[in-house]
């Protein structure tokens, strides 16, 4: 075949830590069982922080009822913590998918608490949620590398 050109693709499949919650996500990448971890983000979610109280206004909207004399108070259908909690955990999601489909990522080890666990679960794409060798659903987000690496020892080594 002259002229054609044949393509390798070389691939680095990496084994990536997650530790997240509502407020912030850290990305380690793991080198091997006795290595180091190296922090490739962090990531500051300041609004996951925030009170209801804080996202909402002090009063609830009139809702006036044609069927019924009066009116009453709206009631939120949805908290807005969560709104936002759900959110940042499709940001982390679309964040790891990407890693995925440039072919980076070959492992992939989530912490949570477990609230925020169940959400990023949900929001990862099947082939991405395939990549998870495990989970830890403990609140680490203050917890040093060496301290995560020792509460996951017992699940997987990483």
């Amino acid at each position: 075949m002259r002229g054609a050109y044949l393509s390798i693709m070389t691939t680095s499949h990496h084994t990536l830590i997650v530790v997240a919650h509502r407020a912030g996500a850290r990305f380690f990448e793991a080198h091997g069982p006795q290595a180091d971890w190296a922090l490739i983000a962090d990531i500051d979610h300041p609004d996951g922080a925030a009170k209801t109280s804080e996202l909402v206004s002090d009063r609830q909207g009139q809702v006036m009822e044609s069927f019924r004399d009066g009116q009453h108070a709206a009631q939120p259908r949805v908290d807005p913590t969560e709104q936002i909690a759900e959110r940042f955990a499709k940001e982390i999601a679309d964040q790891l998918r990407q890693k995925r489909v440039d072919n980076w990522l070959g492992r992939l080890v989530l912490v949570a608490p477990p609230a925020f666990l169940g959400r990023l679960r949900g929001a990862l794409d099947e082939p991405t949620a395939r990549l998870v060798v495990a989970e830890l659903d403990h609140n680490m987000a203050q917890a040093k590398p060496l301290e995560i690496r020792d509460a996951l020892s017992e699940l997987i080594s990483v």
